[in-house]
């Protein structure tokens, strides 16, 4: 017994689980086992009995007692790495920096490379590595790759390092499920999801009902892993049943993702009342002239609020801050539920022509943003396209009613070829005829809400290509060479130019990191982002370099 394997049963709760007191033979075990044994009979007696448990270590650690030698059996050790471990010393220096101090992109593009020349992390790194993971969700899973064979077998002795939730025999292991952390359950779940979608939702439905909403809630996410019809009956009850708002959003998100699902269906059904499309025109002459001049839907928002809606998570009153008025927001909160592919097939326009239609009708602010919403969540390439061209324009946000929309977020569903040329259009750089500092002075302000472009929103690779990466320094070194002659808005704009850099760095290949340096005005007369940029891409173009040269 000690105190971390108490303090573990506190983090889980004794009222969901009495406390472990295991049988200890020592002078202190006996004094925890008497102490805990005394019962008070008030609602807190399991509470009391890790208290005192845990009283009696701390006392004890502090008087310098030392338990005794354990006699049991050493763990099996760790089974043999099928895959070769980083070994070149430099490479690990670089590693353990960028682990230690590097950006969440950075180490991204580290494990990338890694993973793709069939490396794994070296012992030494295996901590620091683990202990990163615990602290980022988001990079749990890119260093579970890459933790290797020793990176498992030590997450299985160290409740803290087990991102993996599995056991010495790297199995995925129940006790994880029953007794671990919120994060190694979580961990446990989507990772049975991977590999038996069934059983993991099973496993959550049959111990649902002792956990809190807020596992609840997490645990209603990991269903999004391998997400299909076959979970839309649980995902009903709990949008029906579950007493938390939070997990009946969490599950309501779910459900908006099923096409087929019955809750798709009750929404596409409001909406269908609400987006009325004339009949198509009798006789020859009639389709003729539909061919050319179709007749356009009409909005008929809901005339009252129907009890039933809140069923499916709909409200009658809106918040404080919402613009709309009482039809709008019940219009709005039918139409985002609804998939991109419902409004193709009812109006029988395509995503431009919808867009065009809605700028024309009174209820454009609601249609745009359900849509704006939509494509977002669906990850809709020929959604995002349209609304770049139609409704960002140029624009690096826009504002519908309260929502508020980055053309960042939408130009990373793009495929490479255009997202490329979205991004750069709205990054302003003069053609060949030149324009210098005139040209700086007209168009700061763009470079300022460029400076909003943060490309680890952006999944996977986003490198551009040779040519998408010439017009990208292109467009750095012009403004480098320009921030100091900007007048009294240079420091808002070095800022900003800052920001650019840090961003847009990771998406230039690597063969022209060079030419971005070469010639960088980095002397104490150029501007604060040219001294600061400087000193950033020197190591980074450095670490980038090492990297790539390594896992090439």
């Amino acid at each position: 017994m000690n105190m971390p394997f108490l303090t573990m049963q506190a983090l889980l709760g004794t009222d969901k689980r009495p406390p472990e007191l295991p049988a200890d033979d020592s002078e202190p075990g006996r004094l925890t086992q008497a102490i805990a044994a005394t019962r008070d009979g008030s609602e807190n007696a399991e509470a009391l009995r890790l208290l005192r448990a845990a009283g009696v270590q701390a006392v004890c650690g502090l008087a310098g007692y030392q338990p005794p030698r354990a006699d049991s059996a050493l763990p099996e050790p760790c089974p043999p790495e099928p895959r070769a471990s980083v070994d070149k010393a430099a490479v690990i220096d670089v590693l353990r920096q960028v682990l230690s101090s590097g950006s969440d992109r950075m180490r991204l593009e580290a494990f990338r490379l890694m993973l793709g020349a069939g490396k794994v992390l070296p012992p030494a790194l295996l901590p620091q590595a683990l202990d990163l993971g615990r602290r980022t969700p988001s990079l749990r899973g890119p260093i579970a790759l890459i933790a290797g064979e020793r990176g498992r077998w030590l997450g299985g002795r160290n409740a803290a390092w087990n991102l993996f939730a599995t056991n010495a025999e790297n199995e995925l292991d129940p006790e994880v499920w029953d007794n671990g952390t919120l994060m190694q359950r979580e961990a446990y779940l989507k990772s049975l999801r991977a590999q038996d979608p069934a059983k993991a939702r099973e496993r959550f439905e049959t111990a649902s009902a002792s956990f809190d909403a807020r596992e609840r809630a997490a645990f209603t996410g990991c269903l999004g892993e391998g997400l299909s019809a076959a979970d839309e009956a649980f995902l009903e009850t709990l949008l029906e049943k579950d007493r938390s708002k939070e997990v009946r959003q969490a599950a309501a998100s779910l459900l908006v993702r099923l096409p087929e699902s019955g809750y798709v269906r009750r929404m596409g059904e409001r909406l269908a009342a609400c987006i009325v499309v004339p009949e198509a025109r009798g006789g020859l002459i009639g389709r003729i002239a539909s061919a050319f001049s179709a007749p356009l839907p009409a909005v008929e928002p809901p005339e009252s609020f129907d009890p039933e809606w809140k069923k499916d998570l709909l409200e009658e009153k809106k918040p404080q801050y919402e613009e709309f008025g009482p039809r709008a927001w019940w219009l709005y909160q039918i139409g985002r539920c609804v998939p991109l592919a419902w409004w193709e097939a009812h109006t029988g326009l395509s995503p431009e022509a919808l867009i065009d239609w809605a700028q024309k009708t009174d209820w454009r602010n609601v249609l745009l943003r359900s849509w704006l919403e939509a494509a977002r969540r669906e990850r809709h390439a020929a959604w995002a396209s349209a609304l770049l061209a139609h409704v960002f324009k140029e624009q690096i946000e826009v504002s519908v009613g309260k929502g508020r929309f980055s053309a960042f977020a939408f130009i990373g569903l793009l495929p490479p070829p255009e997202r490329e040329a979205a991004l750069l259009e709205r990054f302003p750089c003069p053609g060949s005829a030149g324009g210098g500092a005139t040209f700086a002075q007209q168009h700061y302000k763009q470079v300022m809400q460029f400076g909003q472009f943060a490309a680890s929103e952006w999944e996977g690779d986003a490198t551009f290509s040779l040519e998408g990466g010439h017009s990208l320094v292109r467009r750095i070194r012009f403004w480098a060479d320009h921030s100091d002659g900007i007048g009294q808005i240079s420091y808002q704009t070095s800022i900003a130019l800052g920001h650019i850099i840090e961003a847009t760095f990771w998406l230039i290949p690597v063969s022209l990191l060079d030419d971005l340096l070469e010639g960088w005005p980095h002397g104490e007369n150029g501007a604060p982002f040219c001294r600061s940029g400087y000193d950033f891409l020197t190591t980074a173009i450095r670490t980038r370099k090492a990297l790539h040269q390594y896992f090439a």
